[in-house]
């Protein structure tokens, strides 16, 4: 549970700080930092960096797992899993893998081949109702969740980035 979330050694509470209210643009075309601005608060924060290992967790469409493999390079990892296909073409480097990410076999199999990982990002989303504070309970338990993958797949002193609807008690 993310109750007393702030003396969890994994949470750190940088959506609001890195995007404020707005959502990150998703639908980029084209990952250039000089013209994406969803880049800035990673590149802001130093999230990503050359040679680092990266889970992304729902990762369709691709943007950010792109964006990912473009700021570690080459001699980086990124695996990155969805229920969804991805849209977006990713280098040689990259593990996509088509799969809810909470399934044991696949965090014991070729997620966990790959662990541990310098950061964990989660850009998953709940499948909305239209209720406010239904789906933001949803994006809750989405988070608590991929927060359990992280204690498990992260290694010491690594960084988690997790999106999440805010009201109720975010």
């Amino acid at each position: 549970s993310l109750a007393g979330t702030a003396s969890h050694p994994f949470y750190r509470c940088r959506a609001r700080h890195c995007f404020g209210n707005r959502q990150p643009e998703l639908a980029a075309a084209s990952i250039d930092t000089n013209q994406t601005n969803w880049s800035r608060p990673y590149r802001r924060v130093r999230l990503l960096r050359q040679g680092q290992h990266v889970l992304d967790l729902g990762a369709a469409p691709g943007s950010w797992s792109a964006y990912a493999s473009m700021r570690v390079g080459a001699h980086g990892r990124v695996v990155a899993i969805d229920l969804q296909p991805l849209r977006q073409v990713l280098p040689a480097f990259c593990t996509v893998l088509r799969g809810d990410a909470f399934d044991e076999a696949l965090l014991e199999g070729p997620l966990g081949t790959e662990a541990p990982y310098d950061v964990v990002l989660s850009d998953m989303a709940p499948n909305t109702t239209g209720i406010k504070s239904v789906d933001q309970a949803r994006s809750l338990a989405l988070c608590e969740r991929a927060l359990e993958v992280a204690e498990r797949a992260l290694k010491p002193g690594g960084r988690m980035c997790v999106k999440i609807f805010e009201g109720g008690e975010m």
